[in-house]
């Protein structure tokens, strides 16, 4: 009797775990030949590609377009795109994992990126990545506009 009760609770709660683990951003873990692994969560996609709709995206069909089709090591995923590359986006775009939490489309327990974030694998074609240059911001005029170039404006003032 009370083996059945266990099991009718476990039935009970199914869908309820099971939607509890949707768009899991999966650990970090070192690269491996010939297996994807993620290399983590970033708010840039740096110098991937520009992507392709996969409908039923997921790690592992993200990751078998870069390696097996495009030869990239690099895979990146968000939402229905997959992006494929020859090096990580800039290191000082990770973000935290938990961004990390859109649902793959074709394996809800993945995650394919977030809220302006991209889920990045290692495609397992090489272990040896480099990484993109850091992302870096001003807000100074870039040196290559000239502050001056324009002529002064007349100042036209018209009868009343």
């Amino acid at each position: 009797m009370l083996r059945q009760l266990a099991l009718a609770a476990v039935l009970a709660c199914g869908p309820m775990l099971a939607s509890a683990a949707q768009g899991v951003q999966q650990p970090i873990k070192s690269p491996i030949p010939g297996t994807d692994t993620v290399h983590g969560c970033y708010s840039s996609k740096g110098t991937l590609d520009d992507g392709r709709f996969v409908k039923f995206n997921t790690q592992g069909e993200c990751n078998k377009i870069c390696r097996d089709q495009l030869s990239k090591p690099v895979a990146a995923s968000y939402a229905t795109t997959c992006y494929c590359g020859d090096e990580y986006p800039p290191a000082n775009t990770v973000i935290a994992p938990s961004n990390c939490n859109e649902p793959c489309p074709g394996f809800g327990q993945e995650a394919c990126g977030g809220f302006e974030a991209f889920t990045v694998y290692n495609s397992g074609l090489r272990v040896s990545v480099g990484t993109a240059d850091n992302v870096t911001t001003s807000s100074a005029v870039p040196s290559s506009v000239p502050t001056s170039s324009a002529p002064p404006v007349a100042s036209s003032k018209l009868p009343p």
